[in-house]
Order: structure tokens, then C-alpha cells, then sequence
């Protein structure tokens, strides 16, 4: 796979973590606020809002880590670099796999599939 194309993949797929963290942000506050609402608790509902800026936050800095890491992949001619950056960009998206849902799972499949194909071209 040539390296334009695992970049391209690898940046969809930190965009995709970011709309998983999204995603699961707003489902967070959902489920705080509608428990809060059963037990009529302010505490629930800030604790719920707290959380889902944790998720929207770690979403948004695992993507741009993940798009970062992408285009740098993309502008190295040197195959150490890119190896490196393949194995960062793997590390990145299993740190984030749990809390952004994957980035939807598809943006953990791309990442990792642009990672590799980075690692493996000659």
C-alpha cells in the first residue's frame, strides 16, 4: 500500500475517532440526565455532564493524535519513521478504543490498517 493511501486511511480513521467520542459523549450525558431526571439529582446530572467531557475531550486528542501522526507518516521518506509512526498510530487507537467506541469501530480498523500498510511499503 503506498504511503499516501495509509495516510489517507489512517486520518479517516482519527476523524472517526473523534465523531466516536462525540457520540459517545452525547450518549453519556444522555444516560446521566435521564437517571438523573428518575432520581431527581443535580449531582447525577453534573456528574454525567463531567464525564461526557472527559469522553468528548480524549476523543478529540486521540483523533488529532492519530490524523497528526497520519500525515507525518505520510511526509517521510524514511522507513524507520514510518514504522515508528505506524506502531505509535496502533498504540494510539488501542488507548482509545474503549472510551470513544473505536471510533465507531470503523476508525480503528482504518487507523490500524493505514498503520500497517505505512510499516510494509519498501
Amino acid at each position: 500500500m503506498k504511503p499516501s493511501t495509509s495516510a489517507i486511511l489512517g486520518a479517516i480513521g482519527g476523524a472517526m475517532y473523534i465523531i466516536g467520542g462525540i457520540v459517545a459523549a452525547y450518549a453519556i450525558a444522555a444516560l446521566y440526565g435521564f437517571g438523573a431526571g428518575l432520581a431527581n439529582s443535580q449531582s447525577l446530572a453534573k456528574e454525567g455532564a463531567s464525564d461526557a467531557n472527559f469522553l468528548l475531550a480524549f476523543g478529540f486528542v486521540i483523533g488529532i493524535i492519530i490524523i497528526a501522526l497520519s500525515v507525518g507518516m505520510l511526509r517521510s521518506q524514511n522507513r524507520k519513521m514510518r514504522q515508528i509512526g505506524g506502531i505509535l498510530i496502533i498504540v494510539v487507537a488501542l488507548l482509545g478504543a474503549i472510551n470513544t467506541l473505536g471510533g465507531l469501530v470503523i476508525g480503528i480498523i482504518l487507523s490500524i490498517a493505514g498503520a500497517v500498510g505505512a510499516m510494509t511499503y519498501k
